[in-house]
């Protein structure tokens, strides 16, 4: 199976998007995927980290990083989790400065 081929669940999405690092991590730990992703509003290939990003969940977002998730993967829409923390929810500066702290591609 190809990363990232397996849906998060609905509720994990929701948790990350309320920066819920508990919930999160549960359904990892409970064999769920890093990079597995999800589609919303017609873009498919979104990802927890870039959930987080959007969000501004920088512990969430330093959690999914350690355990291996992808930072430069991109979504449907050729986004990556980069341009979530820049251009969502008005852009979260500490969010982007962790991505590119780890290695985000800026193009």
């Amino acid at each position: 199976t190809a990363p990232g081929s397996e849906a998060v669940p609905k509720e994990v999405v929701l948790a990350a998007r309320r920066g819920e690092e508990a919930a999160v991590l549960a359904w990892l730990d409970g064999g769920g995927r890093v990079d597995a992703t999800f589609t919303r509003e017609g873009v498919s290939g979104i990802t927890l980290l870039m959930a987080a990003a959007a969000y501004g969940h920088e512990r969430l977002a330093a959690t999914l990083l350690q355990r291996g998730a992808s930072i430069n993967l991109r979504d449907s829409a050729g986004r990556a989790a980069l341009l979530y923390a820049a251009r969502y929810m008005y852009g979260h500066e500490r969010m982007v400065e962790l991505l590119l702290r780890r290695g985000a591609e800026i193009n």
